[in-house]
């Protein structure tokens, strides 16, 4: 696994009952079993989508597309000259076919047809000087507001659509960025998880504050908010998972003490969550949900043989349709059957 944050530790993981030791229980009714989409042996850097597709970015191979909720996939890759895939954005506008995709060698691309032809942006790829693109999110409200978090310090802004790009900082002494989210109600609000805790930005990026208590000096790997209570955020950090319910102004810890890269929270339902760990054993589980907003977890897999996790995703019009993207193994999407046939995958 590449990590997107360049620190690699030993994997420990913590329940509320205490150290957690164990097999994967038996799957039950209602248990969590996942399916596997392909594409076969693929690694999935990222996966998005919205009401015209779902789009995953795959190790070394580009971009690919489903129209069937991943039964089976297109390659979309015409005119990505750089195929190290690190992060995808598809905006949350129901008719939108435009998309980005930023690579591990500091290109952004744009695609203005759902994928199908892809353009480099050259006055946003130049400020990443070659350094690893990690992630691009879209402003919800405004198809043309981009930013773009490099791994060294820096945030990148457009205002119109990736044609040029402007630095917003933070700017600060030895810092690295980790995550980045846009209050979705309000989208001048910002916040980036860095390996100096939680910075705020009420301005859009102009200016940023550490958003800490609680917190104390963790590095924070992963950020979640829902668009049904954006004042109630995530943050997935070396120890585990926290809480804030007013806006990152404090935090506290809930139920699951573990090594969190990825999370992600159902659109519509602010206390039910996914957690990602990062790299674990062989008989230890490597995601997690929560459906009372952290007070307790649950291992949330089966099926998949304990894949590093590189990519949660929510799809935002049918919050039950959840997919993550794995090292090796494709994609899986969630289903709560009992049954652990799986569905037939054809890659074109």
């Amino acid at each position: 696994m590449r990590s997107k944050t360049g620190l690699y530790f030993g994997w420990t993981c913590l329940l509320a009952a205490g150290l957690l030791t164990l097999v994967l229980a038996p799957v039950y009714a209602g248990s969590d079993i996942w399916v596997p989409l392909g594409p076969n042996g693929s690694t999935v850097e990222t996966v998005t989508g919205n009401s015209t597709g779902l789009y995953i970015g795959v190790w070394q191979q580009g971009v690919f597309r489903s129209l069937d909720e991943g039964v089976t996939w297109l390659h979309s890759s015409d005119g990505l000259t750089d195929t190290m895939i690190s992060t995808l954005a598809a905006g949350p506008f129901s008719s939108t076919v435009v998309l980005f995709a930023g690579t591990y060698n500091g290109n952004v691309f744009k695609s203005v047809d759902g994928g199908e032809h892809w353009h480099i942006l050259p006055g946003c790829s130049q400020f990443m000087d070659g350094n690893p693109l990690l992630e691009i999110v879209l402003d919800p409200t405004n198809p043309n507001t981009v930013y773009l978090r490099r791994y060294v310090m820096m945030v990148y802004k457009s205002e119109d659509g990736g044609i040029t790009c402007h630095d917003i900082g933070p700017n600060w002494p030895n810092l690295f960025t980790r995550a980045l989210v846009v209050d979705p109600v309000t989208p001048t609000i910002l916040y980036l998880g860095t390996n100096q805790g939680v910075l705020k930005s009420m301005d859009g990026g102009n200016t940023w504050e550490a958003r800490n208590s609680g917190l104390g000096d963790s590095v924070v790997h992963a950020i979640a908010l829902a668009p049904s209570a954006p004042n109630i955020l995530y943050a997935g950090t070396l120890h585990g998972v926290y809480r804030s319910d007013d806006g990152a102004e404090h935090w506290q810890e809930t139920g699951l003490t573990c090594d969190i890269r990825e999370l992600a929270v159902d659109p519509t339902n602010v206390n039910l969550i996914y957690a990602a760990t990062f790299e674990p054993g062989d008989h230890q589980p490597n995601l997690f949900r929560t459906e009372d907003g952290g007070t307790s977890w649950h291992p949330a897999g089966t099926g998949w043989g304990n894949p590093s996790i590189n990519s949660i995703f929510v799809h935002p019009f049918s919050p039950t349709r959840v997919y993550v993207g794995t090292d090796g193994k494709g994609v899986f999407r969630r289903s709560e059957a009992i049954s652990t046939v799986f569905l037939p995958i054809v890659l074109r």
